[in-house]
């Protein structure tokens, strides 16, 4: 991947997020997520995630996992220049830039996946 910026759309709860499809188009198992910072404004940084799966497009979303990030109380998080790639792994992530990574029970395939943002560290850049 590419530290490129993604835009996060409301959803119904008003919470900024985004839908993620791999382009496999197969289900798969998520037990971690990884978040890297911006180039810019860091009290947009999101500090509270909800992340969800369905198994279709015809079904809802369900709750996969949600809490706070690891990086929330962290106030100098370094920002990561813009298009530049990611070189991580399933157990490591990108050293040579800033993130903050979220483990979590799950044992359920899923086809796509919802992240919502209820918190940033300014809440009204949220």
């Amino acid at each position: 991947g590419m530290t490129d910026s993604f835009t996060c759309i409301k959803s119904k709860n008003g919470d900024p997020g985004l839908i993620i499809s791999p382009s496999h188009q197969t289900m798969s198992l998520v037990t971690k997520m990884r978040i890297y910072a911006g180039r810019l404004c860091p009290l947009c940084d999101p500090v509270r995630y909800k992340l969800y799966g369905r198994k279709s497009t015809f079904e809802n979303f369900v709750e996969i996992s949600g809490n706070d990030l690891p990086w929330k109380s962290d106030k100098d998080v370094a920002r990561n220049f813009f298009s530049v790639p990611i070189h991580s792994t399933y157990s490591s992530g990108d050293n040579g830039l800033s993130f903050t990574e979220v483990s979590f029970e799950n044992v359920e395939y899923y086809l796509d996946y919802k992240v919502e943002f209820s918190k940033t560290r300014a809440p009204q850049s949220s």
